[in-house]
């Protein structure tokens, strides 16, 4: 189901683009005239970096908490969090999807979750950072109005984000909050009383592992890997709003590479807040409101799509991929055993 909301809205989108910001009279979208084939590298070479880049800061992160898992297993792990992130309400099924398949692999459950979690985490705080000082100084080729939006949504996502960040370090209100879902769940006859109290007790032990394992990450030798993490998120955000600017320049429209990656990283931001499946819908309308003065309304609406599906849609085709065979490979075992 939020796998066709995400299609439709992916979709309908672009030509959402065209409707608002264009000529009613004309088509809603059209395909860009010119074509500089000289930006065509520079593109390319953001693409690339922007999915190396993504492994790569997860794989640092793993290596801070002791965990080596092979280049083979870290492409596949990108492109089923592309996946599944993309296809549940506000990306809440990527990282369940890494650790699953992470555990698959024998990593802990405690150690995958404080990689994952270090991972999101990081690029919060430079999105979350960068967002205001982009508005401050007017680095948006767009006009007021999202610039507004943006500076009412920050107090919020600062109250959110502070609040997770003080959950994840306070190992006992975790466990705490593991055994009373856990009461709750069996008081509302969800499960019964024995699962009820395994799933509590399993639940309190692996909070207070991963909130000791956050701790111990940051000093001594874990945290020269965390560095190195910190700064591929910093590298792949970097290559993420790099990609809009060369489009732009690959169709042949001139823009400021300062207001595009601005631009981007409120793109980016508004995204954390859209409830629909890997933000579709709201990511193209952001990127309309920030880009609408730098092309044509029509030729905007494709320049948008082609954005999503480079930095998006490839990465959700080949995760669905990827996860359909590590599903199929698990029954073929689980089967083989029976």
């Amino acid at each position: 189901m939020f796998a066709v909301v995400f299609a439709g809205l992916s979709l309908a989108a672009p030509l959402a683009i065209g409707w608002l910001f264009g000529d009613p009279d004309s088509a809603p979208i059209e395909w860009p005239r010119e074509f500089r084939p000289g930006f065509l590298p520079a593109t390319v070479f953001a693409i690339v970096a922007y999915y190396f880049l993504d492994a790569l800061r997860l794989h640092f992160a793993l290596r801070s908490q002791g965990q080596r898992v092979a280049l083979a297993c870290q492409a596949k792990l990108l492109f089923i969090n592309f996946f599944v992130s993309n296809i549940t309400p506000l990306a809440t099924g990527g990282g369940l999807a890494q650790v699953w398949f992470l555990k698959r692999r024998g990593v802990p459950i405690g150690a995958s979750l404080a990689a994952t979690s270090f991972r999101t985490l990081f690029a919060v705080i430079l999105i979350f950072g960068a967002a205001p000082v982009a508005i401050a100084t007017g680095s948006v080729p767009g006009d007021s109005f999202p610039k507004a939006a943006a500076w009412i949504a920050l107090p919020v996502s600062l109250a959110v984000f502070g609040c997770s960040l003080a959950v994840a370090t306070q190992g006992r209100a975790m466990a705490k909050l593991a055994m009373v879902c856990a009461r709750i769940s069996e008081r509302a006859r969800f499960i019964d009383t024995v699962k009820a109290k395994r799933w509590g007790v399993r639940s309190a032990l692996s909070a207070l592992r991963f909130s000791r394992r956050i701790r111990s990450s940051l000093s001594g030798d874990r945290a020269v890997w965390l560095s190195l993490s910190f700064a591929t998120t910093a590298a792949f955000l970097l290559a993420l709003f790099l990609i809009p600017a060369c489009l732009f320049g690959l169709f042949g429209y001139e823009l400021d590479y300062l207001d595009a990656m601005g631009a981007q990283c409120l793109t980016t931001f508004a995204m954390y807040f859209a409830p629909s499946p890997g933000g579709a819908g709201f990511a193209e309308a952001a990127f309309g409101g920030f880009f609408h003065v730098a092309a044509p309304a029509a030729t905007l609406g494709s320049i948008a799509l082609i954005w999503r599906v480079a930095t998006i849609h490839l990465g959700v085709g080949i995760g669905a991929i990827v996860l359909f065979l590590e599903t199929r490979k698990t029954e073929e075992v689980n089967g083989s055993k029976r």
